[in-house]
């Protein structure tokens, strides 16, 4: 970190504490988090704003969603700020760190039990436990397949993730790392509750467990959600009526 970037992080928490403004929304970012991220943050850079842009455009106020890698928080009081105050919103992180820092920014303007931070990952391999990396800062946590590197954390299914939202139609926020692609292909009972999907993709990863985007996207199409948009990596799918 430079000096330049240090003085300017010291003026702002003198100034205005641990509250970023990102996307529209105002959220809390200690400073345990990474400081690159912070001065991204502090300078008004772009930062998560593809998520942010589709998912105003795919939500509606009353929407009950699961968000699935909830990092710092940032989207999840887009989603918030969108969905409105009583709509349920269940997020799941897998860096314990994180999900404190989540569960503060996503608990902005709810009402008192709308949202919920479950910490675990998202597997379908039937293990109780992965290993997850936490990376060097709160965009780069995945689980390694080797188990060589980060902490044990419980697995859960999407669809268990989502068993405590009210029954019907629900909307997915995704940005998992590539563990997205197991799900979309084994998860039917998931995919027949979606409504609208706004979904970063890593094709790379697919690559590497043998798949692609297209076969991704022709799963979600075979469920009846069909690409409506894109924006960078960020995918935005809705169920044909």
């Amino acid at each position: 970190m430079s000096l330049k970037r240090t003085i300017w992080l010291a003026l702002h928490r003198a100034l205005r504490g641990n509250r970023f403004r990102a996307n529209g929304v105002e959220v809390v970012v200690p400073p345990s988090v990474d400081q690159e991220v912070r001065y991204l943050l502090l300078r008004g850079r772009p930062y998560e704003r593809a998520e942010a842009l589709l998912a105003r455009k795919g939500l509606s106020r009353g929407m009950h969603v699961l968000e699935l890698g909830g990092s710092l928080g940032v989207i999840s009081a887009v989603v918030r700020s969108v969905i409105g105050p009583e709509a349920r919103h269940v997020i799941v992180e897998a860096n314990a760190d994180l999900a404190a820092v989540c569960s503060v920014n996503a608990a902005q303007g709810a009402v008192a039990g709308a949202s919920t931070v479950l910490r675990g990952a998202v597997d379908y391999s039937g293990a109780a436990t992965v290993t997850f990396d936490s990376g060097h800062n709160a965009h780069t946590g995945h689980v390694d397949p080797t188990a060589q590197h980060g902490v044990a954390v419980p697995t859960l299914t999407a669809t268990a993730a989502a068993e405590s939202l009210p029954a019907g139609p629900i909307a997915l926020v995704c940005d998992i790392e590539g563990a997205e692609y197991p799900m979309v292909m084994q998860d039917a009972a998931l995919l027949a509750r979606l409504s609208c999907v706004i979904m970063e993709i890593h094709p790379p990863r697919y690559a590497d467990m043998g798949g692609s985007t297209g076969a991704l996207l022709a799963q979600f199409a075979a469920a009846g959600l069909v690409l409506q948009e894109q924006v960078d990596d960020v995918i935005l799918l809705r169920r044909e009526s």
